[in-house]
């Protein structure tokens, strides 16, 4: 930055007072110096403040500046993503985290507990079915650690229904209980199989101590351990991240954390991570980017996380997070009972594809910019494609979704086609979406019900519709790994499988009567797939719009489609979307594209909705092609010279006429790429009236949508693609 923008910069800043300035500083008055002016030519050499809300010496020794810079501190500050986290003065610091302890105790105290000792460190450890651990570990801990007892506690929760642990322990440390130097607390409802990222939020409930430390049950904890931690905490009240890794993979270090308990219960673990791997260095680089005042504290300089690990390396560099990191030295330790060695994870593929997938789902989490999210975005869709592949079947219901889903149910049969799709607050289409797509020849259902207020378990569908929640992921990250997953576990490799969203029907073209003579003409060209077009219906009496009932009768009232024949304007034919779906065959997308029309954006009218599975194919998004790791080429625009293309009748404007249904739209649209939420913005955000007249303005080139299964208006498309 110049010298000019950067004075322009400290001018318009509101940390830069210059009345306080010339007070403060009585030597600018007397050299007849403008104060904004000597601060960034002079002030920043001398280490001065701009005004009394920023204090120089303060940020210097709080934040870890960018190698080489001799910036002006506060330029550094105005221009840094995160400034709004970051605090200015000691004081500001000291508010900040004491509301976030106040905050902290609202939110999670338990109840009942505030007379209850409260000691500085809790020790969490929590247990699944896995008492053998405890028992060759924790007798050690209390022993080990029996002199600072006034100032720890061990708290250790176990889930599920056994109640092995509690009972062994109530027998063997009556008195550590009775001191409160030992807790343990049964929860039976926060984990149907193991996850770590849940297991290890349990305790923000439930511990007393002002430090949070994460201690797994074969771990050890040595009094020279707690000695240091309680040193740590005496040095740095107002926050850090300690993390206790030595630098060697799998001594049981590297999952191992400590910071305040206020941080640890804002922050947290993320629960939609995948059920193990990089869950701790999620919270760690999630505390450190929430609270660049934080330092991150390692025990060696030369091995520690951000040399060992290119990707938490990488993420604390791109993203610019200016905590300090500083090192305390190595202590006595113990190693763990099962140490797992140092290359365990590359030697387990699905693990590794685990760790990567949860690595740049916790980046995407935790990033600022646009630019750098839409990267660790691509990422994820990379790695959930090998996670696909490498995850073993056996293990595929339950890494994913509730066991209480999971029912026994016949095999599928390779002639059978199996529908499957991602739901969320879609009762109102699901019935007639089952309805039809039993009577053109689907076998199975199979919802993934991403959190709907009315569960689809709880519609009545029928004994071949399976539903099943995801206990994991988010629609941005997940969809179609949810749907990959269950196809992995029920459909047999080559079986035929539908994938829609739940206001898309396939309409069978003439002369087909299901989609199993369909399959059969594919097979007879050689073909594993057939593209579909999107058609979006519309009403054709608009004044005739109820509020109340279109819900309901969607496909009674939504009776007509767009079709407008000529050629396509340049810009049409040039824009991304279009171009890359299509190609030179921009006519078919143009003849139908009522959001076009009507609203002037661009969606993507291409869709692969019907195809054989196979283990390597993987979905799109948006259904809109296929994406495989071996090299092989996705469908390109050839797919439009080929027999048949499957109309689907889209309903997706139904919810223009609902006011509820318009704002849950713009609700969701955050969980589609930025083009679509844009485009759900400028459709779904307008007025009804104006919603209105822009469809009015097509009324002349709608067409009945029984047309769709003509030959008559396919090989019309045809004749423009030829």
């Amino acid at each position: 930055m110049d010298f000019d923008s950067a004075l322009k910069m400290i001018r318009e800043a509101a940390e830069f007072d210059s009345e306080w300035y010339l007070r403060k500083y009585q030597d600018v008055q007397m050299l007849g110096l403008d104060p904004a002016y000597h601060f960034l030519r002079y002030g920043r050499l001398l280490g001065r403040s701009p005004g009394p809300g920023f204090d120089t010496k303060f940020y210097l020794d709080t934040y870890q500046r960018p190698a080489g810079t001799d910036a002006s501190p506060l330029i550094e500050y105005l221009c840094a993503e995160d400034k709004d986290s970051r605090a200015t003065t000691a004081d500001r610091l000291q508010e900040q985290m004491q509301a976030l302890h106040h905050s902290s105790l609202a939110a999670w105290k338990e109840a009942g507990s505030a007379d209850e000792r409260n000691p500085i460190i809790s020790y969490c450890v929590p247990v699944m079915g896995r008492l053998e651990d405890l028992r060759g570990t924790l007798e050690f801990n209390l022993i080990e650690n029996s002199r600072f007892a006034d100032d720890v506690e061990f708290l250790v929760i176990e889930f599920g229904e056994q109640g092995d642990v509690r009972e062994w322990i109530e027998e063997k440390f009556p008195d550590e209980l009775q001191r409160g130097y030992l807790r343990v607390v049964t929860d039976k409802e926060s984990l149907d199989t193991w996850h770590f990222g849940k297991a290890k939020n349990a305790f923000r409930r439930y511990l007393r101590g002002l430090v949070y430390s994460s201690l797994d049950g074969d771990n050890f904890v040595t009094a020279g351990e707690t000695e240091q931690l309680l040193k740590i905490f005496q040095e740095f009240p107002h926050g850090f991240v300690f993390h206790h890794f030595t630098g060697e993979w799998g001594d049981g270090t590297s999952g191992r954390v400590s910071m305040l308990t206020s941080v640890y219960r804002s922050v947290g673990y993320d629960p939609l991570l995948l059920p193990r791997q990089f869950d701790e260095m999620d919270l760690i680089l999630g505390a450190l980017r929430r609270f660049p005042a934080m330092p991150f504290i390692g025990v060696n300089s030369d091995r520690n996380v951000f040399t060992q690990s290119a990707f938490a390396q990488s993420f604390f560099q791109e993203e610019k997070l200016a905590n300090r990191k500083l090192f305390v030295g190595n202590c006595d330790r113990k190693a763990p009972l099962n140490p797992r060695g140092a290359s365990y994870t590359e030697e387990t593929p699905y693990l590794r594809d685990m760790n990567n997938f949860n690595a740049n789902s916790s980046a995407f989490r935790h990033g600022i910019s646009p630019k750098r999210k839409q990267k660790y975005l691509d990422r994820i869709s990379r790695h959930k494609h090998l996670l696909a592949e490498s995850l073993p079947k056996e293990v595929c219901l339950s890494t994913f979704f509730r066991t209480s889903d999971i029912r026994p149910m016949p095999a599928v049969d390779r002639s059978d086609i199996c529908l499957f799709a991602c739901v969320h607050d879609e009762g109102h289409f699901l019935p007639k979406l089952v309805e039809h797509y039993r009577k053109i020849g689907v076998a199975r259902f199979f919802f993934v019900d991403d959190g709907s207020q009315v569960a689809v378990s709880d519609l009545a569908l029928g004994k071949d519709v399976y539903s099943f929640r995801p206990k994991v992921g988010t629609f941005r990250t997940s969809k179609t790994l949810w749907l990959e997953a269950l196809m992995k576990a029920f459909v047999p490799e080559d079986g035929w499988v539908v994938t829609v969203d739940a206001d898309e029907f396939i309409q069978l073209p003439e002369p087909f009567a299901d989609l199993r003579e369909v399959t059969v003409d594919l097979d007879r060209q050689g073909l594993d797939f057939a593209p579909a077009l999107l058609l979006d219906l519309v009403p054709s009496e608009l004044d005739s719009a109820s509020m109340e009932n279109v819900l309901g009768e969607f496909d009674s009232f939504f009776d007509s489609f767009c079709y407008r024949e000529g050629e396509p304007s340049e810009a049409y034919q040039k824009h991304p979307s279009v171009r890359w779906g299509f190609g030179s065959h921009s006519a078919v997308s143009w003849a139908v594209d009522t959001r076009f029309h009507a609203f002037e954006t661009f969606d993507s009218l291409r869709k692969l909705p019907l195809f054989r599975y196979r283990s390597n194919r993987h979905l799109n998004q948006g259904f809109h092609t296929f994406h495989y790791l071996d090299g092989t080429s996705p469908p390109g625009h050839e797919i439009w010279t080929v027999e048949p293309i499957l109309p689907i009748f889209h309903y997706k404007l139904v919810r223009l006429f609902s006011e509820a249904s318009r704002n849950k739209m713009l609700e969701m649209s955050g969980g589609y790429h930025a083009r679509t939420n844009q485009n759900i913005a400028r459709i779904f955000d307008a007025k009804f009236e104006e919603t209105v007249a822009n469809l009015t303005r097509l009324s002349e080139d709608f067409r009945p949508k029984g047309d769709a299964a003509t030959r008559g208006l396919f090989t019309s498309l045809r004749r423009q693609v030829g």
